[in-house]
């Protein structure tokens, strides 16, 4: 109990000194979004990540750019990113395109912001779907589609193993987006299990060890290896049955499937049915008296 007071007494001095750490803003940016909110919400993602240590004050440039007045290869972002988090200090934001995932452009500097704190709490390399999972998770970015995603993926069998995501920069849009959804399970997978201070704890262990899956081993005891069976399992338990019940291509691809079945079914059963009609009209045939014959007698 008093090391749950305890962590609310650090969380509040912490967003009490937000003032510390400046964040400017750049470019084009978004209506009623301030300096300050970012300010609080990298205290906050610091606070959770980094419970007990002290959060960096290093400045933090967020610039909102648009497509039509900068090239995006200024930044180096693939065709389907919507910001990026470039060393410890500049994150940068595209305004003009269509969301990644459904998120708004303050929810892509959000996540940009967890990837500053994460490059700075761990000294270590930590994997992209780590990086990524917690990022989307702490920026509170959810989407609608997510659940069909993975299930399509595991219907068909495509399901990406989670250091592959390592390279999602050189994915197309559709592979790119199922590695984001899986990261961010393989992140609820974490909290759901082991609740939110497990994060916390692996980063720690990780500096500690100096090699992510040490890290992760020691304080889960599990391995790489089963971690990974582990939360396919969760996949499979969360969205194996989703696609079926929902995605518009199932459903349509059904209905016309049954139409196509019903219209034979339909064709044959006329064709048997003449069939018979025609036998029993040749049967009748057979069967009736020769009225040649009749007549001679």
């Amino acid at each position: 109990m008093y090391n749950v007071y305890f962590k609310y007494f650090l969380f509040f001095i912490l967003i009490a000194s937000a003032g510390s750490v400046q964040i400017s803003l750049q470019g084009f940016i978004p209506p009623r979004v301030s300096e300050a909110d970012f300010v609080v919400e990298y205290k906050k993602i610091y606070s959770l990540l980094d419970p007990y240590g002290r959060i960096d004050p290093s400045p933090i440039d967020i610039v909102f750019f648009s497509d039509k007045g900068m090239s995006t290869k200024q930044y180096s972002l693939p065709e389907w990113g919507g910001g990026g988090a470039i060393g410890l200090h500049t994150i940068v934001v595209r305004i003009d395109k269509k969301p990644f995932l459904n998120q708004d452009t303050y929810q892509t500097a959000v996540h940009e912001l967890v990837h500053i704190a994460l490059n700075r709490i761990s000294t270590i390399p930590l994997p992209r779907w780590f990086h990524e999972g917690i990022a989307m998770t702490l920026s509170g970015e959810t989407s609608t589609e997510e659940s069909i995603i993975i299930s399509k993926a595991i219907f068909t069998g495509s399901l990406i193993a989670l250091n592959d995501i390592d390279s999602v920069n050189n994915f197309g849009q559709f592979k790119a987006e199922l590695s984001y959804c899986q990261s961010r399970q393989a992140i609820l997978y974490l909290v759901d299990t082991y609740g939110m201070d497990v994060l916390a704890e692996i980063i720690s262990e990780v500096k500690n060890k100096r090699d992510f899956w040490d890290g992760l081993y020691e304080v889960l005891h599990i391995s790489e290896k089963e971690f990974e069976f582990f939360y396919r399992n969760y996949l499979l338990d969360h969205h194996g049955k989703f696609f079926w019940l929902i995605d518009t291509y199932i459903i349509w691809s059904s209905i016309v499937f049954l139409f196509i079945i019903g219209f034979i079914l339909t064709i044959y059963r006329r064709k048997r049915k003449m069939i018979l009609l025609e036998t029993e009209y040749e049967n009748e045939n057979e069967s009736a008296p020769d009225d040649t014959e009749n007549s001679k007698s």
